[in-house]
């Protein structure tokens, strides 16, 4: 690769147990060091979302493994993956879909436009855009489905409740009108 791909800022832990862990490849704190430093590169830092270049991952790649070496490839590797699927899912984030439809253009690490979005991939991205959108109506459609639900229930509540308490208003005035009637006919018969 050239020598003009971005190198990221070094970060040196001055903890004795981030040290400790910075030395095993596989340690949590080395991977959050590698992807810290990914996110540092120029591309990432922009404010915006951009969409990516092909290869790129070997562009990362390249400058981590000259920084740190490659005995921990392995682990760099696995963290760049875990990043740009995070970063480009087009499932999960419609927003890197829709930068890709605007810009139509590729990125490098430097933020530089470097080559065009392909028609097929435009096409890919322009569907996964008309997906979510599905998706997104079908989450309304299936919410406004239960809430009219929850409240067609909370009608059948209510009626019931009034059908009660006319049930319980009807007996009592039966009761009372009984009770009257067996007064009316007591005074009458003395």
């Amino acid at each position: 690769m050239t020598d003009d791909i971005a190198e990221p800022v070094i970060v040196n832990p001055t903890d004795a147990t981030e040290q400790t862990e910075l030395s095993r490849p596989e340690g949590k704190a080395f991977k959050r060091l590698i992807k810290a430093e990914v996110m540092r590169f120029p591309v990432f830092t922009q404010g915006e979302i951009l969409p990516l270049k092909y290869r790129i991952r070997d562009d990362m790649r390249e400058v981590l493994c000259r920084t740190y070496g490659k005995d921990k490839k392995a682990v760099i590797n696995a963290v760049i993956d875990k990043l740009l699927k995070d970063y480009c899912s087009q499932v999960k984030r419609p927003d890197y879909a829709l930068a890709a439809v605007l810009k139509q253009r590729r990125f490098d690490l430097h933020a530089k436009p470097v080559q065009k979005i392909s028609e097929k991939d435009m096409t890919a991205f322009v569907a996964a855009l008309r997906y979510h959108e599905r998706l997104q109506r079908e989450a309304l459609e299936r919410k406004a489905a239960k809430e009219r639900k929850r409240l067609a229930h909370e009608q059948r509540l209510l009626e019931q409740e009034q059908a009660r308490r006319a049930k319980r208003t009807a007996k009592r005035k039966r009761q009372r009108a009984k009770a009257a009637q067996a007064i009316k006919n007591y005074e009458v018969v003395p």
